[in-house]
């Protein structure tokens, strides 16, 4: 489970992938319930960052490495 900040702020930790298993998990998922990728910016094994937008918002996600596991935080605005 995951940890919300504030409206808007969620982050959880996750192990057992890549950045890249997460980065095209959000891929496919996103643009079925109406977000676009306007601006993707693969990382190395270290993370990475992605920008989707839709008509009510932006949504980013930043993806960044801690130990053997990954920190995925997004963020509406």
């Amino acid at each position: 489970a995951g940890q919300e900040f504030n409206d808007g702020t969620y982050s959880y930790k996750v192990s057992g992938v890549s950045e890249s298993d997460i980065e095209a998990f959000y891929n496919q998922q996103l643009p079925a319930l109406g977000w676009k990728s306007s601006f993707n910016a693969p990382g190395n094994s270290e993370g990475g960052f992605m920008l989707f937008t839709n008509d009510s918002g932006v949504l980013s996600i930043s993806i960044a490495q801690a130990d053997s596991d990954f920190v995925v935080l997004l963020i509406t605005q």
